[in-house]
């Protein structure tokens, strides 16, 4: 009796936040149930950090088996100690890579824990897979971070089309770049969020008149002004009427700092704030739906909050440089300008405005699109795919 050789592709995928696992969700759960794929999952960064709620639980409560917890000691407090978490999760992922043999590695995005994922598996010589590439955020070093991720990977796959002639322009060769849309629009689509009571009773809180969801994150570019950034914002919100969710900023260098800020701001204004470490994806997106606006400086205000047709306010550079839509106002990082910035947002015409207004990442059926080009898609080959050269002349 002849044992029969599984031929099944195995497929790692590599979460460090909460953020990117809500964006990966609908991919995984397509690759775990196609019988041509073997799953893996590996968990590092905030996942497994009590300070931003061990958030490698929300995935196993979806059902998910983590294959692989990759602890890199994650501390955000200085550059140095940043640079030797990156240390860290070069050496835990060439470990774990080797150990568990993928046919690739699934990255999203642009942290600096996916910059050391990536290149363990270049020195393994192991096919990157690689989505949200060719975007642009000038504000923070993520930007460097994504193009250099770009370079490594062998299969791309891109929110818009502008997103996927950059990706080319750095050389991939266009047969394995792919627009499917931006990842997180299926939840929106597909998840069962909770509805208004439910959340409130989940989270303990009332949304009151008027509510928002803010999130403010590092401006890595432009650190010794962020802590000043986050002031400008919470004495913006001080001046309003607002009930406000506020969750914790990423695991970026001053984060800590922020959130004790964060902290405080939430003890003082207890009556109509509530502060969260994290919301998990289906509160998230259910947060969205039941707020008025949105406010900070997270990609998920420009690329998933217009879906709602709900108006989005971007504070600051560090999502300069992203395609938005006209849902989303963009401010300074002053008191007076977000005070502004509020108050249009909350405008009759600016809400009849969103209601009309497009979404440029909004596509359907991303992950199916995803899983059905790797099926046909040779990883080995697009990993040995020479440099594409553009055809132009450079004018001085």
């Amino acid at each position: 009796m002849t044992s029969q050789i599984n031929t099944a592709k195995k497929i790692c995928f590599v979460s460090g936040t909460r953020a990117d696992y809500g964006l990966l969700y609908w991919t995984m759960r397509r690759i775990k149930d196609d019988d041509k794929f073997e799953l893996q999952i590996c968990v590092t960064g905030t996942h497994l950090s009590p300070d931003f709620g061990m958030t490698y639980k929300t995935i196993e409560q979806d059902g998910f088996n983590i294959t692989q917890k990759v602890d890199i000691s994650i501390d955000s407090s200085s550059p140095e100690k940043i640079l030797n978490s990156m240390s860290i999760a070069n050496t835990k992922f060439g470990e774990a890579f080797k150990s568990l043999r993928p046919d690739a590695v699934f990255i999203l995005g642009d942290r600096y824990e996916m910059l050391s994922v990536a290149t363990a598996a270049t020195q393994l010589n192991i096919p990157i897979i690689h989505a949200h590439g060719g975007e642009i955020t000038l504000g923070a070093n993520d930007d460097k971070i994504r193009h250099a991720i770009t370079k490594m990977s062998a299969i791309h796959f891109t929110s818009t089309d502008t997103y996927k002639k950059r990706v080319i322009q750095m050389g991939a060769q266009p047969k394995y770049v792919h627009n499917v849309g931006a990842f997180g629009f299926e939840n929106i689509q597909n998840l069962d969020l909770p509805d208004r009571t439910e959340l409130e009773k989940e989270l303990g809180f009332q949304f009151g008149d008027r509510s928002a969801l803010v999130t403010f994150h590092p401006e890595t570019m432009n650190p010794e002004n962020t802590i000043a950034h986050l002031d400008s914002l919470l004495k913006a919100l001080s001046n309003t009427d607002l009930y406000i969710i506020f969750t914790y900023p990423n695991a970026d260098y001053l984060g800590m700092q922020m959130i004790k800020r964060i902290d405080r701001f939430g003890k003082e204004h207890s009556s109509r704030v509530k502060v969260i470490d994290s919301l998990g994806q289906k509160r998230y997106l259910s947060a969205i739906k039941h707020v008025d606006l949105v406010i900070g400086n997270s990609s998920s205000g420009i690329i998933e909050v217009p879906s709602f047709r709900k108006p989005a306010i971007n504070i600051g550079d560090r999502q300069k440089g992203r395609i938005a839509s006209d849902a989303v106002i963009h401010c300074d990082t002053t008191e007076k300008g977000i005070q502004a910035a509020i108050k249009k947002a909350l405008s009759t015409s600016f809400l009849n405005l969103c209601k009309e207004a497009n979404n440029p990442y909004e596509q359907e059926n991303t992950s199916l699109k995803v899983v059905d080009i790797l099926r046909t898609v040779s990883f080995n080959e697009a990993n040995r795919a020479s440099f594409y050269d553009l055809d132009f002349e450079i004018t001085e």
